[in-house]
């Protein structure tokens, strides 16, 4: 599994599209476009791998390690739930 922040564009976007076709499960963070990482995130999904997207504000260090932890351990099957999800109504899958 990988952690790639500012995965909604860029280099992020690449790297987090390219380790998914490496077989990896991808949890990206993002600081405001939703719309952008709901894209990668269905872009992972059609490679095969299991994504989350996580909104983070890295100026605002408040939650960071909690949010992300909890976005890991969904990713990587642990049994965690994420009830502060993204995208209000979608649920991880």
């Amino acid at each position: 599994m990988a952690v790639v922040t500012g995965g909604s564009r860029g280099l992020g976007r690449d790297m987090a599209i390219q380790l998914a076709r490496k077989g990896y499960d991808v949890v990206i963070t993002y600081h405001s476009n939703a719309a952008a990482a709901a894209e990668v995130v269905q872009l992972v999904h059609a490679a095969g791998q299991k994504a989350m997207a996580v909104q983070l504000d890295v100026a605002q260090a408040s939650g960071y390690d909690f949010r992300l932890f909890k976005g890991t351990a969904l990713v990587a099957g642990y049994g965690a739930t994420y009830t502060g999800s993204a995208f209000p109504g979608i649920s991880y899958q």
